[in-house]
């Protein structure tokens, strides 16, 4: 099983000068989107044997995502579909991941016939307040399109969470069956707030403990952005996802963790200042 974290710019901090940090934890993998292609030289330089999913554009954060129409916005998904084109060896990409429409803009085959495009395998987030059945409908029918350039699904939790609290780890079991990928935050009850684990309000180890169930081995991504960029809330939001599924994994680096938080601390003030 691979632990992620998504990697953007950050208060000045270049994305490449982030990734160091994360192999520093001993994450296996990163999550990138738009915002890093200022700085792919310095991702680039930093990545080594770390593996990479890239985030297409949604509408509620870039305000377009590859469904939407017209010039302004087929000009910036060419250059997305170019950069991963392009780039997804270097990054070690495993998949470009991709939400259904999100807005009246957004037209579902303009989205497949950009996903087509991408020369990378594709998997398909679930969002919040959609009920399963609306997103079955969607899913299935990009599943008959892209047939095996489609890898599966990837299961938010905290998307789910927010949709139904009650119902949420009911999850059908057509789609249990084609998950590949684990986006996974706290939150609490109203909005998708991205908290390190251990600060909202969301029983996330009752996901973990679902995804043990299922036999699921593949990459659990944190999309979390914690205040200030506090690294030890990121180190402890990881050791909070392995001491359910991994404990060799999580006592190793418990004891690895309190010797490094102090110097971790000082290098991102460092690349802060600098």
């Amino acid at each position: 099983m691979k632990i992620g974290v998504t990697i953007e710019p950050y208060e000045g901090i270049a994305a490449g000068h982030l990734v160091p940090f994360a192999k520093a934890i001993e994450l296996d993998h990163i999550e990138i989107n738009v915002n890093i292609l200022p700085d792919i030289d310095g991702v680039l330089e930093n990545i080594d044997n770390l593996t990479t999913t890239f985030h297409m554009p949604i509408f509620d954060v870039e305000g377009y995502d590859p469904g939407s129409k017209g010039k302004k916005y087929a000009k910036k998904m060419d250059e997305i579909i170019s950069f991963i084109n392009k780039y997804h060896k270097k990054l070690n990409m495993l998949y470009t991941l991709a939400h259904p429409p999100e807005s009246s803009n957004s037209e579902f085959n303009l989205l497949i016939e950009r996903l087509q495009q991408v020369d990378t395998p594709i998997i398909l987030e679930n969002i919040p307040w959609q009920p399963d059945s609306e997103f079955m409908d969607f899913y299935f029918k990009a599943k008959d399109v892209l047939g095996k350039q489609l890898a599966g699904h990837a299961i938010d939790g905290p998307h789910r969470f927010l949709t139904d609290t009650e119902n949420w780890l009911d999850v059908p079991e057509e789609l249990t069956k084609e998950i590949v990928y684990v986006h996974l935050q706290d939150t609490g009850k109203e909005k998708d707030d991205h908290l390190p684990l251990g600060q909202g309000e969301m029983p996330y180890q009752d996901f973990l403990r679902f995804l043990k169930r299922i036999g699921y081995k593949g990459v659990i991504n944190q999309e979390i952005k914690p205040k200030g960029l506090d690294i030890v809330s990121i180190m402890n939001s990881c050791l909070n996802i392995l001491k359910i599924v991994n404990k060799g994994r999580f006592l190793k680096l418990k004891a690895k963790y309190a010797i490094m938080k102090p110097i971790i601390k000082k290098k991102i003030r460092e690349a802060a200042k600098s």
